[in-house]
């Protein structure tokens, strides 16, 4: 029971996955109009294309959790395929000889690992599909071979949902390999292959669905907008530090030697480790994948393992045996759980996503072709289908032609793009994200192009639209101190210190910002700098807190929070401040140097030494920090 509930609460975190809203969209649809659309519905480049409906299964089962219950129902989904998949592998490894406790901690562990695929995407389905198969493919393997009929429907259900399929027949080859290998005839396997490569073309889209993850791995693999894709990185070594993911990559190998130095050699485990470890390593996106096939050897090979290690007497009663492993799911949970960007919760992280601007679109007729950040357009889709004057320029799919998405991947990776892509596709609005660190550039780049204004921002998304197409928005809308893009906010900021008129002009449209999102953490922010500047304390405060609100990992915030305490002579709540100041950004530059003057107004003189030698050594040309230590070590140190 801690076990699974361990599981279930890796699982639980907000939704920060944009592609859940086409998913939906797509599901609703189908349901809808009881058919499964065969024309390209949802985005406007690639409109009434003929194409293949990726994933339609999985969409189609997904909506009514979320017309059920929403947030919750969405929540329930996960849970669900979490419970079944894992629970296929504890089954799978109690079908291999584990009885103890040990396997429970290893399905605790790999979710863990599993955890950052957990969203709502087709792969949850999928995932359910793969450890039933290898539950039933394990009980063939000893001695159940009528399990295998199973594959059969599983490998229908596998082909729609989702365009890993393919794994179904990799797992069937490795375990009739692996009969082979134990000199049992392999002929049922191969039966069922054939069946299941049959069933397989019973789809709506015939052939053409089997070729999609062929077609990606030949071709779309190689082309510039899917290599930029974050989650299609390989797994890179600071990765996986929380979750243990590189001691599993080391121990599964490990476990399974030693398996097979003592127990005998499984050629099915080995043949599944290096696979899967050669798929998943070049690419962050199939690591659930990883995890889920790893659970039930490590589970095995991790009890055996254990079984032969001679233990303290203590630990020979059941109930200390359960109490330990339930410790144990626990405390290796603690680091992964407490990763900042999917904190425990339930619910959907709207401040990531551009509620704020589509509300304004909506509310001030903004419409046409339209050009989005990748992360934005399911939400987009979501928001305004069928309304094709507002669907986004590509959908979560990359879908449309190879110049189309040679184009789009080119305004980020070379934003100086730009004017040619405006001009060729006729653009009338840019809907930016503001979160992302790829291809930020373009925002600067919009920012300094005349033709285009900026009409709405919040800490989500940028909105601009083309002056000649939207000119009545343009006009009433556009913000002329404020921008989008990092370099513009640096040269407003700049020139506001200096000059009454322009941070008069800048508090303005600040202020306008907020009246229309509220997730505006970074106007807060701006907001409480221009207090500072003119010694508002307290303004600054109620700014600095508002957006911390918004943003509890804004940077920066809280190292502004204790200078004004130190202002206001109250160092421990500056310490405080300072503390949480460097839980979030680290030592960054300054911040022991104000830490010290805390220490200063304490009277902790010997604090304050130290805290400005830390400066100058990470600093060494902090003038101030260097002034007030010299300042310190010429005075008298208090006996």
């Amino acid at each position: 029971m801690v076990a699974f509930g361990c599981i279930l609460f890796t699982v639980t975190f907000r939704l920060i996955d944009s592609d859940f809203w086409q998913h939906l969209l797509v599901g609703r649809v189908i349901w809808e109009r009881g058919a499964i659309p065969r024309e390209h519905l949802w985005s406007w480049v690639t409109y009434g294309r003929p194409e293949v409906l990726p994933s339609w299964l999985f969409r189609a089962a997904l909506w009514p959790f979320d017309a059920a219950g929403g947030v919750t129902g969405l929540f329930a989904w996960r849970w669900l395929t979490t419970l079944l998949a894992f629970g296929c592998a504890w089954a799978a490894a109690r079908t291999m000889g584990a009885r103890g406790l040990w396997p429970l901690i290893a399905l605790a562990w790999c979710a863990l690992v599993y955890r950052a695929r957990s969203q709502v995407r087709p792969e949850t389905l999928a995932a359910v599909l793969m450890m039933a198969e290898v539950w039933l493919l394990e009980r063939a393997r000893h001695g159940k071979q009528r399990a295998l009929w199973w594959l059969v429907p599983i490998a229908w259900v596998w082909v729609n949902a989702h365009v890993s399929y393919f794994i179904a027949f990799v797992l069937l080859g490795v375990h009739a390999l692996g009969t082979r290998l134990a000199r049992r005839a392999p002929a049922p396997f191969l039966r069922v292959g054939l069946a299941m490569a049959v069933i397989a073309l019973v789809n709506p889209f015939g052939w053409r669905e089997l070729w999609q993850p062929f077609d990606y791995a030949l071709h779309l693999s190689h082309e510039p907008l899917f290599r930029g894709i974050g989650e299609l990185q390989p797994v890179s070594l600071g990765t996986g530090w929380r979750d243990g993911l590189w001691i599993l990559i080391v121990m599964w190998p490990l476990l399974a030697l030693w398996h097979g130095l003592r127990r005998g050699w499984d050629g099915v485990e080995l043949a599944t480790c290096a696979l899967v470890t050669a798929y998943a390593l070049p690419s962050q996106r199939f690591l659930g994948v990883y995890a889920l096939l790893a659970a039930p050897y490590v589970g095995r090979d991790l009890e055996a393992w254990i079984a032969a290690r001679r233990w303290p007497a203590w630990t020979a009663s059941p109930a200390a045996r359960a109490s330990l492993a339930a410790a144990t799911c626990v405390l290796i949970g603690v680091p992964e759980w407490r990763r900042p960007l999917l904190r425990p919760g339930v619910g959907i992280a709207l401040e990531r996503f551009p509620v704020a601007a589509c509300d304004f679109m909506e509310r001030h007729g903004v419409r046409g072709r339209g050009f989005e950040h990748f992360r934005f357009v399911g939400y987009q889709a979501w928001r305004f289908w069928p309304d094709r004057s507002r669907l986004p320029f590509m959908d979560i799919h990359q879908s449309g032609s190879p110049a189309d998405r040679a184009a789009f991947a080119s305004a980020f990776t070379n934003p100086s793009s730009w004017p040619a892509l405006t001009r060729r596709y006729g653009l009338d609005y840019a809907l930016l994200d503001r979160r992302q660190r790829s291809g930020a550039e373009l925002l600067d780049v919009v920012d300094a192009d005349s033709a285009w204004a900026l009409v709405f921002l919040d800490d989500a998304a940028a909105l601009y639209v083309r002056r000649a197409s939207l000119t009545a928005v343009a006009d009433s809308f556009a913000f002329h101190a404020l921008g989008g893009g990092a370099r513009r906010l640096a040269l407003v900021t700049r020139d506001a210190a200096a000059a009454t008129r322009v941070r008069d002009d800048l508090r303005r449209e600040l202020e306008r910002a907020l009246t229309e999102s509220r997730w505006n953490a970074t106007a807060h922010s701006l907001l409480a700098d221009l207090d500072m500047a003119e010694n508002r304390g307290r303004e600054a405060r109620a700014h600095l807190e508002r957006a911390l609100a918004v943003d509890p990992e804004l940077a920066t915030a809280h190292d502004r929070l204790g200078v004004i305490d130190l202002f206001e002579r109250r160092p421990d709540r500056a310490l405080a401040e300072f503390a949480k100041e460097r839980a979030i950004s680290g030592s960054i530059p300054g911040l022991d140097l104000a830490v010290a003057m805390a220490y200063q107004q304490r009277g902790d003189l010997t604090r304050a030494r130290r805290s400005l030698r830390a400066e100058l050594s990470r600093n060494p040309d902090n003038v101030a920090a260097r002034a007030r230590l010299d300042s310190l070590e010429a005075a008298p140190t208090p006996h």
